[in-house]
């Protein structure tokens, strides 16, 4: 466990390599809509399960079909590998939305060590319209392996996260 400031954390282990500690889904701010964010929540006595990510920021997945299927198309593969890359990503779940979205999420090497770690935030990409610091393309193992400590976190998008006016709030 770990104390932070709106309380404690339990991390967990990646699924994928015994060697990384993860703490994901820390909420760093509340979202206020058309305002600047609040405050995190605060949890208190009770210790917050941070192994799993918080939703995704809404978003507009207008045209994403489209985009992934030039990706594809771009992509130099045979047609089947093509059609094959098609039905796997059609096949895949939808990430968890909400407004209430702004959250961390912190890998490090899973050593009781104390001594400092270079620190790597990831900032995702998206034209602030898409995109989530979850994105498993973000989570970088053979970063941590090497010693970084890996921040990325969930901005708003689109209008929640840019369309500001004194009337709104």
């Amino acid at each position: 466990p770990i104390r932070i400031n709106q309380g404690v954390i339990l991390g967990g282990i990646d699924r994928h390599n015994s060697d990384v500690k993860v703490y994901n889904g820390i909420p760093y701010a509340s979202a206020r809509r058309w305002a600047p964010p609040g405050d995190p929540p605060q949890w208190g006595a009770v210790a917050r399960d941070v192994r799993e990510f918080g939703p995704q920021c809404l978003q507009s997945h207008k045209d994403m079909e489209g985009f992934v299927n030039r990706v594809i198309d771009g992509s130099g593969l045979p047609w089947w590998k093509r059609t094959l890359a098609r039905k796997f990503i059609a096949a895949q779940p939808s990430p968890a939305e909400a407004e209430e979205c702004l959250f961390v999420n912190v890998r490090s090497a899973n050593v009781g060590h104390r001594e400092l770690q270079p620190v790597m935030v990831w900032i995702h990409g998206g034209a602030h319209q898409a995109g989530a610091g979850s994105n498993e393309l973000y989570q970088a193992n053979a970063l941590v392996e090497k010693g970084v400590v890996l921040v990325t976190f969930n901005y708003r998008l689109g209008p929640f996260g840019y369309l500001a006016h004194p009337a709104l709030t």
